[in-house]
Formats: C-alpha cells, sequence, structure tokens
C-alpha cells in the first residue's frame, strides 16, 4: 500500500523529541497541512537552533520571508542556504531565488 505524501511530515509532527529535520519538517506540517504560519515559524526556528545548517529550515526561512514581502531577508535565508549546504538539492532552488532577484551576481561572490 503506498504511504501518503504527506505521512513524512505527520511523523515528523508526532516526534516527542524531535531532532534538526524532524523540527523542519514539523514546521512544513504545520505550514502546509494545518495553515499554522506561527507554528511553522517556532518549528522552523527550533530546528535553527538545533543546527543553524539545517537546509529544509533555512529553505522554509526563505520561503516564509518572500510570502510576507520580505525580499532582503529572503535573499539572506538563500545566501545561508547556498553557504551551509551547497550540495543540498535544496541549494539549487536557493541560487535561483538569488539569481531572480537581480542581485545573484552581487551576493554569490560572497559564497
Amino acid at each position: 500500500m503506498a504511504r501518503a505524501p504527506t505521512s513524512v511530515l505527520d511523523e515528523a509532527a508526532r516526534a516527542t523529541r524531535p531532532d534538526a529535520r524532524q523540527s523542519a519538517l514539523a514546521g512544513f506540517h504545520a505550514l502546509l497541512v494545518e495553515g499554522e504560519i506561527e507554528k511553522a515559524k517556532g518549528r522552523f526556528d527550533q530546528a535553527l537552533l538545533k543546527d543553524p545548517g539545517q537546509p529544509w529550515a533555512l529553505y522554509a526561512k526563505g520561503l516564509l520571508a518572500s510570502r510576507v514581502a520580505h525580499p532582503e531577508q529572503a535573499l539572506e535565508a538563500s545566501l545561508d542556504l547556498l553557504e551551509r549546504a551547497p550540495s543540498h538539492p535544496l541549494a539549487v532552488s536557493a541560487a535561483r531565488t538569488l539569481f531572480e532577484s537581480g542581485k545573484g551576481k552581487q551576493r554569490i561572490g560572497q559564497i
């Protein structure tokens, strides 16, 4: 039987002692499944306290900044993701964010 697409998020949300990755995924559960932005922010912040380089939490930080019209914060989060996890698959999305902003050439030299 196939698992639900959100099963990884569901499991992370139920974790009693989540690690940084689970906290980040629980943040996505709060954001995407529950529609709770503040709860999601808390989970992402918790993940970054445990591991400041947690790729999913850094990606989420940029995503939320974009959604609330804070483009500079979104760019900072993207740059942070590229610096801390350059080989993670989410780094591609972070690089795209930088280049689409028109500030990519200026900022990419900082990496």
